[in-house]
């Protein structure tokens, strides 16, 4: 059952992908599509504009999660526009624009480089920065292989183009005709090529894609020749880190040797697994295209459908694109909703000119967002005027909690378990202020406890032994005092959880303690 389900998800995933890529293999009206589609691949450099929005199709007598509607209802017909994006090269762009809904517009701005990534959102006093990479955790041989990887995405990327575009099948509706549109407020001579694909033909053309991608000896073979050149180098730095790091070469690294210094082998041997799997692959799709169509239930019908009207110049480069794609789905969700359409449109100028990416300057502070990174300490940078900290405080509930305890010893490795003493339930103090996102302080000379939390603007102090506290630096009384054990402090859960801004529950069933946080 779980294999099935597994298969059905990608055959979704693969029929999605499918209806967005849209053209195949044939020449329609003299016009080359195979070299349309992957010619966009050779640009490394480019101005352009998009836009990306959402319309959702609901049925309100269908809603069975009144709080799903509500967001349903908040990001229905949201927009996302970018009204600059310049590519430097293949691993430096930065794009300007907004992101709209129901309530209002956030601008933004983004910075990427092979590195990191810098954002501007209006609400934040400084940029955002994320380490997407890793590369500031990685050793200095695994991040010089990282950023090889990264350098040869786009070869890669046309490699697997080259082989995938070819063996599409064509939709019905395909043609191709002269048209004069405007690019960037200019007029431009282009063809327009406008395929249509809808949901009731989807399976047969993936079938038709995996068979044709089946037979396809000599393509298989130049994906993997080209990928062997690309990825050998890059592989041979790896086996010889591990030779390297371990005490003896295992057997894996030699046998990964042995084929990246002999391409024929590792032709032959990749070429014979692949089609395997691809023969394996056709001869049991109809079972299990069946699976994923259960009566009344599956988007595969006429009414879901792609739409893409692709303008491509004299030299088959890509100047503007217009999708319109629309899933409808067999019955409605637990939210309401019976089907989405999604509309994007593209535009793009100076293609492999010099472009020059808009750099967001972090020289006078930034917020670092990593693993440790909570939502409440993050949304302590924003504004609490602005629309962004509506969004993510009020809509989203980003700082909502749920935190479970055991009274025995079924928590996870190395937790310090709650107990009971004096009819009063104690928990670990860093534990729990920690999971509800403040900081905490350990004072060993005075033995005493201090829990910061930025959102709340509240301090509070515990001294061990003291069933005294203060919060605020107002004194308040303890039901019992706090104290060590096991290398840990406990306190009261009634008293931090609350002024954590928490609620507190008991289950005496199972005996375990609930801590929520709605807000």
């Amino acid at each position: 059952m779980i294999k099935r389900r597994t298969f059905q998800t990608m055959l979704c995933a693969l029929i999605g992908l499918f209806m967005i890529v849209m053209t195949g293999c044939q020449a329609v009206g003299g016009l080359d599509i195979n070299k349309a589609l992957v010619s966009g691949l050779d640009v490394t450099s480019s101005e352009g504009s998009m836009s990306i929005s959402v319309h959702m199709m609901t049925d309100n007598s269908s809603i069975r999660d009144p709080e799903a509607a509500k967001l349903l209802q908040l990001f229905n017909g949201a927009k996302l526009k970018v009204h600059s994006m310049k590519m430097q090269d293949v691993r430096t762009l930065s794009m300007k624009g907004d992101f709209s809904f129901s309530k209002g517009s956030i601008p933004f701005q983004l910075y990427m480089n092979k590195d990191k990534y810098v954002v501007q959102l209006e609400g934040v006093n400084k940029p955002i920065v994320f380490d997407v990479a890793g590369g500031a955790n990685l050793p200095p041989e695994a991040k010089a292989i990282q950023d090889k990887l990264i350098e040869n995405s786009q070869p890669i990327s046309k490699a697997v183009a080259s082989f995938l575009v070819p063996n599409l099948p064509n939709p019905k509706v395909i043609t191709v005709q002269q048209v004069t549109e405007k690019v960037h407020n200019e007029d431009v001579n282009l063809r327009q090529i406008h395929a249509e694909i809808y949901g009731n033909e989807a399976v047969g053309l993936v079938k038709q894609l995996l068979v044709n991608m089946s037979k396809d000896e000599k393509g298989i073979k130049e994906l993997i020749s080209q990928l062997y050149d690309i990825l050998a180098p890059i592989l041979k730095e790896v086996a010889a880190q591990a030779s390297k790091d371990a005490k003896e070469a295992d057997a894996t690294v030699a046998l990964l040797n042995n084929y990246l210094n002999n391409k024929a082998l590792a032709v032959e041997f990749l070429y014979t697994t692949i089609k395997t799997y691809l023969d394996k692959a056709v001869a049991g799709f109809d079972e299990f295209a069946a699976g994923v169509q259960p009566a009344g239930d599956h988007p595969f019908t006429d009414k879901s459908y792609v739409k893409a009207d692709i303008y491509v110049d004299d030299q088959m480069q890509q100047r503007k694109t217009n999708y319109e794609i629309a899933l409808a789905f067999g019955r409605p969700s637990d939210d309401g909703v019976q089907g989405v359409k999604i509309t994007a449109t593209s535009e793009v100028w100076n293609m492999n000119a010099p472009v020059t990416a808009d750099v967001i300057d972090t020289a006078a502070g930034a917020i670092e967002v990593g693993p440790d990174t909570t939502a409440r300490k993050f949304l302590n940078q924003v504004d609490r005027n602005s629309l962004l900290y509506d969004l993510l405080k009020n809509d989203l509930h980003v700082t909502r909690k749920n935190i479970t305890m055991m009274m025995d010893d079924s928590n996870e490795e190395g937790f310090n378990k709650p107990y009971i003493k004096n009819d009063y339930t104690l928990v670990p103090v860093r534990f729990v202020s920690e999971q509800l996102d403040a900081d905490v302080e350990w004072d060993s000379q005075n033995k005493r406890v201090t829990i910061t939390d930025d959102l709340l603007n509240r301090v509070i102090v515990l001294t061990i032994g003291s069933k005294t506290a203060y919060v605020d630096g107002k004194l308040v009384k303890l039901e019992t005092e706090a104290e060590l054990k096991d290398g840990a402090t406990y306190v009261p859960v009634r008293f931090i959880a609350e002024n954590l801004g928490a609620e507190v529950g008991w289950d005496s069933t199972i005996r375990m303690i609930t801590i929520t946080r709605d807000e």
